[in-house]
């Protein structure tokens, strides 16, 4: 069982090269296409290691439920103009 002294922050990073006209319909679509539960987005950058997800058996077994709010945030910025990994 975790304790609050385990917690730590990790920098994860899911990169995709979109095309798009805006920075927000790029947004959009990458939201769309990892939200899909057939995605093949499952391969990560955490604090610069490749974690490779793909053999997972179960997709539903790893859950990010914060990662809808995330998301919703960076496509809130990218139609503000700023730039942000995705």
């Amino acid at each position: 069982m975790s304790t609050e002294e385990d917690i730590r922050t990790w920098n994860v990073v899911w990169t995709i090269e979109i095309e798009a006209e805006t920075a927000e319909e790029a947004a959009r679509k990458a939201l769309e296409i990892h939200r899909d539960p057939e995605s093949n987005a499952t391969v990560f950058e955490v604090n610069g290691e490749t974690i490779d997800l793909t053999e997972i058996d179960d997709p539903k077994a790893v859950s990010f439920p914060s990662w809808g709010l995330a998301i919703d945030a960076i496509v809130a910025s990218a139609a503000r103009g700023n730039k942000s990994e995705i």
